[in-house]
């Protein structure tokens, strides 16, 4: 049986189970009403509907925000850059 995080604790996952949550939730709504498991406490799908936007909402920001970190990390360790080339 699944069970959905608080939103709080999306923070403290790694990159790959956020990506697994959303796609879980997106293929959760895709199936609808009747043709996907609910998680444990949410006793009906509009609940897990409404539980599920906002979550998603959450998990696509923190991984936006993740991705624009990553670049900045990136641009600044590429050693094929050199910032402070006085030649």
């Amino acid at each position: 049986m699944k069970v959905l995080p608080y939103l709080e604790d999306i923070y403290d996952m790694e990159t790959g189970q956020l990506d697994d949550l959303l796609a879980m939730l997106d293929n959760d709504m895709f199936k609808g009403e009747g043709n996907c498991t609910l998680p444990e406490g949410v006793p009906t799908f509009a609940k897990y509907e409404k539980k599920a936007k906002k979550l998603q909402e959450s998990l696509e920001l923190e991984l936006e925000e993740r991705a624009q970190v990553d670049n900045v990390i990136n641009f600044f360790t590429d050693s094929s850059k050199q910032f402070l080339d006085d030649d």
